[in-house]
């Protein structure tokens, strides 16, 4: 075993269950905290939320770019016998500042014309304007944040900035309903809570950095301008890649919001909360697999980077297609108990937006594999591309064709599934040197789970599965059942010896831990 993986072994736990108690404390927070803004502020002004969001978001896409490519290089830097990760740190830094400042006057240019950038109601334009404003503020923060949460990534504790999340989580939940309770609801709260925690955020950030690496420091002295060539070249390409898909993924509640309507922009926004909990679920995972595809990559280490790939394409294939297929499966009743009974009507929105997620959410793992490979450029290329066609498809049949939301949502499905159902498993297969079907495989192997999951809730001979259905504790147990059926076959069927060995091997290292605890 390679001293990589006992490593990855070693900080996974801590790492995992950092990362699943945050993800369960956003998962609370966004199940509750929806149906409360919506009954307090209306549908309307809820939708303005994420739109605040995606005000941002393009310059969010900036920051995390870059520090996908600080993270490669400082990483690379410190494994390097003799490195000087002190260039790349005071590099890097040197450029978000000066992004920074850049940003001020387009932020200011899209608040003064926000109202012809969005559709706002008259009552709610002051309010709004707060909300993108501080939002805006809040953005800058984070972005100055980011250079110090590359410690995080480069010493694989992970489970600090899950930590700093949770934290995080909480408080706004808690700070939103003390707000609302003392000065009643307004849109503006929300602005003033979320900028005054990323302030706290950033300073419990700089304390971290200069404690997981104290041999990283402040110093313009350290500037290499020939550094900031590599790390703007793989973050241009990694930018072009995500603004197309923030094209994918931003622009639905624009287009309803623009040229449908802001009330149907705000229902389709609380619907989406599901689909982003299921993404989230999936970055779970993902985010404890980065490091140590960097690692396994900087160490010329392919075959053990190749196994780790193709088993976590076949875990996330396989765990996340029994849970949006349940989710479909009870869309109606989920939606009534939810969000209300007026929203039963959208059972058949909720699951265009939510089916596809069962092969878009399967090939994350691979996309840690092009930041790793610097592969970027293709794929960017791609994204862009298929996300210009996905904005001009949602309009087209969102509002050309009258289909409103079901056609954004729709249109969104289709294209977005036919760039991670067959491009990006294939040239991953290609960057690997596997053959091109590796991981096209196990996402046909999740869409075959979700079949047999819908069969199982229709057929007649399991009807007292049924027991219950509509409640709460009725979905729980049928959940719980058909999980526990779909586990056994996944195991005998869907992994290797192998694959099932490490699986035993690292249940029994845990056990024994607790048992000696």
């Amino acid at each position: 075993m390679s001293e990589t993986t006992k490593q990855f072994k070693k900080q996974l736990p801590k790492n995992a269950i950092m990362a699943l108690l945050s993800f369960i404390t956003y998962s609370i927070t966004a199940i509750w905290l929806t149906p409360y803004l919506i009954t307090h502020l209306g549908a309307a002004a809820y939708g303005l939320i994420p739109l605040a969001g995606l005000f941002t978001q393009y310059a969010s896409i900036i920051t995390a770019q870059l520090s996908g490519a600080v993270n490669r290089f400082l990483t690379i830097e410190i494994l390097k016998p003799g490195g000087n990760p002190n260039v790349i740190f005071n590099s890097a830094f040197a450029l978000y500042l000066i992004l920074i400042v850049i940003q001020l006057p387009v932020f200011g240019f899209g608040i003064v014309f926000a109202d012809r950038i969005f559709s706002i109601p008259s009552e709610l334009k002051v309010d709004a304007l707060l909300l993108l404003g501080f939002s805006a503020g809040s953005f800058l923060i984070n972005m100055l944040g980011a250079v110090f949460g590359v410690s995080f990534y480069s010493k694989n504790r992970l489970d600090i900035g899950s930590r700093m999340q949770l934290v995080g989580l909480s408080l706004r939940l808690l700070l939103i309903l003390l707000a609302f309770s003392v000065w009643g609801p307004r849109l503006r709260y929300i602005g003033y809570i979320d900028f005054g925690l990323n302030m706290l955020m950033l300073g419990v950030s700089v304390m971290v950095w200069r404690k997981l690496t104290p041999e990283l420091f402040i110093s313009f002295r350290n500037i290499d301008r020939k550094i900031l060539g590599p790390i703007f070249h793989m973050s241009l390409w990694t930018l072009i890649n995500q603004l197309g898909s923030l094209l994918y993924l931003r622009t639905d509640i624009w287009i309803i919001n623009r040229f449908i309507s802001p009330l149907i922009a705000g229902q389709y926004a609380a619907i989406l909360v599901v689909s982003n909990f299921i993404r989230q679920m999936a970055n779970l995972g993902i985010g404890q697999l980065g490091p140590v595809t960097m690692s396994y990559w900087a160490k010329g280490e392919i075959g053990e980077l190749s196994r780790m790939l193709l088993f976590s394409v076949k875990l996330f294939a396989f765990g996340l297609a029994v849970p949006i297929a349940l989710l479909c499966v009870n869309a109606k009743h989920i939606l009534s108990m939810w969000l209300g009974q007026d929203f039963e009507g959208f059972s058949l929105l909720f699951m265009v937006m939510t089916v596809h997620l069962c092969i878009n959410t399967a090939v994350y793992p691979l996309f840690q594999l092009l930041s790793a490979t610097n592969s970027v450029r293709i794929p960017a290329i791609v994204t862009f591309f298929m996300g210009v066609t996905n904005v001009a498809v949602s309009y087209w049949l969102g509002v050309t064709l009258g289909m409103g939301a079901m056609g954004v949502a729709l249109a969104t499905a289709i294209v977005l599934t036919l760039k991670n159902a067959f491009f990006i498993p294939i040239y991953s297969a290609q960057i690997l040197k596997m053959p091109p079907r590796t991981f096209i495989g196990p996402l046909l192997g999740g869409l075959l789970v979700m079949g047999a999951v819908y069969v199982l809730t229709k057929l007649p001979v399991a009807g007292w599965i049924h027991v219950g259905a509509g409640t709460l504790a009725g979905m729980v147990v049928q959940g719980l059942f058909i999980s526990f059926l779909m586990g056994i076959c996944g195991w005998q069927f869907a992994l290797t010896s192998g694959e099932r060995k490490i699986v035993i091997e690292t249940i029994r290292r845990k056990l024994e831990k607790l048992v000696r605890v």
